[in-house]
């Protein structure tokens, strides 16, 4: 609110709010709080030297440290922001120094906390009125702050201003145009204009700059061009006549070049590095083979290929395979493995009573069709890539998570359309370069928004670093997930263990470098495609034709379906990566990017040009050109039918989700030296080149692995298989495994008739849980829900290739007493009757999938036949097999 004084007639005072013109008199209660500061420092003695430390101390940081560090502190700078020290406070910042020493006016800091102009602090109610005087006289009297000097300067010290200027202004032109040929690793002629000191010293022509002196400074006779023989940059274009203006204005001002800004950069291309014959034929690393079907002595078990691989490894320990499930257990199983949901009762009967041959066959095409499957597989893809809808501590996202969701709705669609895993990885990638037919436009846009969900310090005020950890947690991701190696241990030094050298790191990320995510103050390019013009909006807008419209263009009238169905989409919202550099950064255009010594950008080595890893790709590798960042050049690598490492680990992925979480590799993201090898080594083999014959099918390794014997077999091992093989390395039996957390929820209300799959287009907010589907839900990186907690959700600030398992007794007692399995519970026992008979037999299908044994049966009628009320004896019998073992886990 803007106030300003009049004095009218009367002789009396008035202030009025300059946007509603209301008198204030007086009496206004918001005169109060205006006056109460200046009636302060009229009536309070002016604070001496001697008292000014004293002050600081009592008065001002206990209220600096209770009201503002938690946001402008340490671990969290919002806006970009630190009060914790008098420099930060002075630098300020995205929207300037925080305060002016002698001037408490003008000081943002003040305006802040008195909530006049659009920052108010603290945001969620006003600092009581003895504080903001307390603050005010702060300011006012100089910002004494014990062991720290104050520049009498009028709006910052000259050392912050210079280094703010340098960094912003100065660095980025000298990084782009300069550094290249004259840094200090072998300087072109040798001039190093990587420092004061080797600008003033110059090179084979004498000193490149005089301060003060722009016009005597060889160094702008060379980029104005004034001199025939003396023009730079070289081969490229001049600077532009701003740029050319900034560095004459700096040397005028006597070359201000602040000690700790800038880079440093040596002659290094990294440590030396050599890999060894261990490292080179490591079994990961080589081209994946097609080895033959074995033969086995138990032909009769064989149904797959899959099931020859098993059984020969069978023989060779002298170890028989588990009986085959029961077929009420087979469909739970598959039911649970591909949608993450129980079966109804009428889909078990009808299983049951079919016994064609193709029966089961049917029962997985089935599944497999059904929009619960993408949702289900989605949430294994989501824990691998950190996804979450809440992925900083900024409020606008925090409640307005539709910048992610996009992504995750376009993973479901992929899944359940089975998308090719080639194309699958491709999109996410480079999208945005694919044409519309290899799956750019709209979709191609979306999918690139895994570039951009990763954990890292946004609000850290050292923007460079920031941006290293940004492309380092993208290297993280597309190594672990996709390649199953840690190639970000290189950042600093070579790989410990595995033949990643700091070279190749550096290679890597010269290509995300030349990826822009971020502009230089929000650090993310926030896309609202109906605020994009026209440059995006005819090639990724999703905004459904309502019928009547539709109706209007062709003459076509809607159906009556779709007069009740319609419900117009938003135009998509999302964040996206694209080609390109940082303006102002140490990476401000596409191109290579020097190797970062001890993973330092204040240190710099040689240029690395973009490549793959040499282990995996070669030394003779085609270059990547300066238009374009890399990254189609990476996803088109990594998806080639012969790359060693991409078709393995997926479908070692797969495998592990259709076995209790266990792989064939049980190391999932790690098939490096630290990993452990494969168990069954042809058959993963086997199965990669399945899975590429397949043209990269999802749901064609699905069928696979569930019509194989080894799958179908039950939990149970045969007695001599528990000595021989106690932890089922060789597959004697299935693996039992206990729901996870979604499941767990998802099962809840499915068997009370309350799920719901019409979710809204966004998540709801935080704590709200309506009836949807737990992968539709807010997942925040800094708000754990404690269901989440207690049953092993996937942590979404790191990539989980294989979530924990616990068993823990909060899990008993969150079954036992939380209103959700207790309300579930009572709901499911009206849908099944009223504790007859048939009513306990429904019961058992519906909530364990299978029929009561004789025991069973007895327990149940003995338990509700006890008490006065019957109806409750039954919701409570219920509410004890939900809290039972074979409500949770699947056989």
């Amino acid at each position: 609110m803007g106030m300003s004084g009049n004095r009218q007639a009367t002789g009396r005072i008035m202030l009025t709010d300059r946007r509603r013109r209301v008198p204030i008199t007086i009496g206004h209660p918001l005169v109060g709080l205006l006056l109460l500061p200046v009636l302060c420092a009229l009536l309070s003695p002016t604070i001496t030297a001697a008292d000014q430390d004293q002050f600081f101390t009592n008065k001002v940081h206990p209220i600096l440290e209770a009201r503002c560090f938690s946001c402008h502190g340490e671990k969290k700078q919002k806006g970009g922001l630190r009060l914790d020290s008098l420099s930060a406070t002075l630098s300020g910042g995205d929207s300037g120094p925080a305060a002016i020493a002698g001037n408490a006016n003008k000081s943002l800091l003040v305006q802040a906390i008195k909530r006049i102009g659009d920052v108010q602090m603290p945001p969620k109610e006003p600092m009581p009125a003895e504080e903001i005087a307390v603050l005010e006289k702060w300011v006012a009297s100089g910002l004494k702050w014990p062991g720290a000097v104050v520049m009498s300067d009028p709006t910052m010290s000259a050392m912050t201003k210079d280094a703010e200027r340098f960094d912003k202004t100065i660095r980025p032109i000298l990084a782009e145009h300069c550094f290249e040929c004259h840094g200090s690793n072998e300087p072109s002629s040798g001039l190093d204009l990587s420092s004061r000191v080797g600008l003033l010293a110059g090179g084979k022509r004498g000193p490149a700059a005089v301060p003060g002196k722009p016009d005597e400074s060889l160094f702008i006779t060379a980029l104005k061009h004034s001199d025939d023989k003396l023009k730079m940059p070289k081969k490229k274009a001049k600077l532009s006549d701003k740029e050319i203006a900034t560095l004459e204005q700096w040397i005028t001002d006597g070359i201000p070049w602040p000690e700790n800004s800038g880079i440093t950069i040596i002659a290094s291309a990294g440590p030396e590095f050599t890999i060894t014959e261990k490292q080179r034929t490591h079994w990961s690393l080589q081209p994946i083979t097609d080895p033959a079907v074995p033969v086995a002595k138990n032909k009769a078990w064989i149904k797959d290929s899959i099931d020859a691989f098993v059984a020969a490894r069978h023989d060779l320990a002298q170890v028989k395979p588990a009986a085959q499930a029961d077929r009420a257990t087979l469909i739970r199983r598959a039911t649970y493995d591909l949608t993450g949901l129980p079966p109804t009762p009428e889909e078990i009967a009808a299983f049951i009573a079919d016994t064609t041959p193709n029966a089961f066959d049917r029962v997985i095409d089935r599944l497999l069709a059904s929009p619960r499957y993408g949702e289900r597989w989605a949430r294994h893809w989501l824990d691998l890539v950190r996804y979450a809808d809440a992925i900083h501590y900024d409020p606008k996202y925090t409640h307005f998570p539709a910048y992610t969701t996009a992504y995750r709705n376009w993973v479901i669609k992929s899944l359940n359309d089975d998308l090719p895993y080639d194309r699958f990885l491709t999109m996410q990638l480079a999208g945005d370069l694919l044409s519309k037919d290899e799956g750019g436009g709209k979709d191609g846009v979306v999918a690139t928004g895994v570039l951009t969900i990763g954990n890292w310090q946004e609000n850290d005020t050292e923007r460079e670093k920031v941006r290293a950890d940004m492309v380092d947690d993208q290297i993280d991701l597309v190594s672990r997930a996709f390649m199953g190696l840690s190639v970000s241990c290189a950042r600093c030094h070579n790989h410990k263990f595995d033949p990643i050298s700091q070279a190749d790191y550096t290679a890597l990320a010269g290509i995300f470098f030349s990826t822009r995510i971020a502009d230089g103050k929000s650090l993310r390019i926030r896309y609202e495609l109906e605020k994009d013009g026209k440059k995006l909006a005819k090639s990724v807008e999703d905004k459904e034709v309502s019928p009547a419209r539709r109706k209007k263009e062709n003459g076509a009238a809607p159906s009556d379906e779709e007069r009740t169905t319609y419900r117009p989409q938003p135009l998509t919202i999302a964040f996206r990566a694209e080609d390109g550099g940082i303006p102002g950064s140490l990476h401000p255009k596409i191109g290579d990017t020097r190797l970062y010594i001890r993973g330092s950008f204040q240190k710099q080595g040689d240029y690395i040009p973009r490549r793959f890893p040499e282990v995996l790709a070669g030394t003779s590798q085609q270059p990547i050109g300066n238009d374009r960042s890399g990254r189609l050049e990476l996803a088109r690598w990594l998806t080639k039918p012969d790359h060693p490492l991409t078709a393995r680990v997926m479908v070692n992925r797969i495998w592990q989700h259709h076995f209790g979480n266990v792989g064939l590799v049980r190391t999932p993201s790690d098939f490096g030296l630290r990993g452990d090898a494969p168990t069954h080594p042809e058959l993963l083999d086997h199965l990669a080149k399945r899975f590429v014959d397949s043209g990269w099918s999802l749901k064609t390794m699905h069928r696979a692995i569930l019509k194989s014997a080894t799958w179908q077999q039950a939990s149970v091992p045969q007695p001599d298989s528990i000595s021989k093989d106690p932890e089922n390395h060789l597959l004697t039996h299935q693996n039992r495994w206990r729901l996870q957390a979604e499941a767990v929820r998802d099962s809840l209300l499915t068997v009370s008739g309350t799920l719901t799959t019409d979710v809204g287009d966004q998540p709801p907010w935080p704590r709200e849980t309506p009836p949807w589907r737990t992968i539709f839900l807010h997942v925040s990186r800094f708000d754990a829900d404690a269901f989440w907690t207690t049953f092993d959700g996937a942590d979404p600030c790191a990539q989980i290739a294989k979530r924990d398992t616990s068993i823990v007794p909060q899990q008993a007692l969150w079954m036992l007493n939380n209103p959700l399995p207790r309300e579930a519970a009572a709901k499911a026992a009206e849908l099944c009757g009223t504790g007859d008979e048939a009513a306990i037999t429904r019961l058992h299908l519906l909530l364990l999938g299978r029929q009561p044994d004789a025991a069973d049966m007895k327990l149940a009628k003995a338990f509700i036949a006890k008490g006065t009320d019957r109806a409750a004896q039954w919701k409570t019998y219920a509410h004890a097999l939900v809290c039972g073992n074979d409500f949770i886990f699947v056989d």
